[in-house]
């Protein structure tokens, strides 16, 4: 897979070892947005990316795949 720069929210302070919520196909991360806004509310370090091809992140150049 070609490198990419996924498009994703980072909250809350940098000192925090950080939770990284990932969404389901065909969701973006918007699905996470109240667990998000509840996590940074208590102290913690949300990240919350938009994976390839979904949300505002790009397909990129290779093909994706999957595993079944």
């Amino acid at each position: 897979m070609d490198a990419l720069d996924l498009p994703h929210l980072d909250k809350g302070p940098r000192s925090a070892l950080p939770i990284v919520l990932v969404h389901g196909f065909p969701l973006d991360h918007r699905m996470w947005a109240p667990q998000a806004r509840a996590l940074e509310a208590a102290g913690h370090r949300v990240v919350v990316p938009d994976l390839r091809g979904l949300g505002k992140a790009p397909l990129g150049h290779s093909a994706a795949t999957s595993f079944a």
